[in-house]
């Protein structure tokens, strides 16, 4: 069993090394991802998403997003800051579906701060209603 969790941790940081190089394939980076959602730790999740940013790709995009709705606070707040930092129309959509389909954020407001951060970093205009949605509801210190 050792040696199993050994060679899978191996497997992962393999993904995560190839994803680092230039010129990572998308479907290297997506593989890495789902390796290290399935059977990483929590750290060697993390790894693979900051090694996913520079890849601009529909599928890695996906990718990371799952990241966003994991059970892992620190999982989340990797993928969430992450999407922020994509230059990609998908990776904003994430973030905005992300703000409007997920209760948890309203519950948590450094989650919700996060992901108000990290829509906001992409500067687009098709932000401006998620940013001023509900302002008097959602408004705390922290995303104000």
């Amino acid at each position: 069993m050792r040696t199993a969790c050994i060679m899978l941790a191996l497997l992962a940081l393999t993904g995560w090394a190839r994803a680092q190089e230039s010129g990572a394939s998308a479907g290297d980076t997506v593989e890495a991802l789902k390796t290290a959602y399935d059977e990483g730790t929590e750290a060697e999740q993390v790894a693979a998403i900051e090694a996913a940013v520079s890849v601009v790709d529909p599928a890695v995009v996906r990718g990371v997003a799952a990241g966003a709705r994991s059970k892992s606070l620190a999982v989340r707040y990797a993928a969430i800051d992450a999407l922020g930092r994509m230059d990609s129309k998908d990776a904003l959509r994430e973030l905005h579906s992300l703000y409007r389909n997920d209760p948890s954020l309203k519950k948590d407001t450094d989650l919700m701060a996060a992901v108000l951060k990290a829509i906001g970093r992409h500067g687009d205009k098709s932000s401006i209603d998620i940013l001023a949605d509900s302002p008097i509801n959602n408004l705390t210190y922290e995303t104000g």
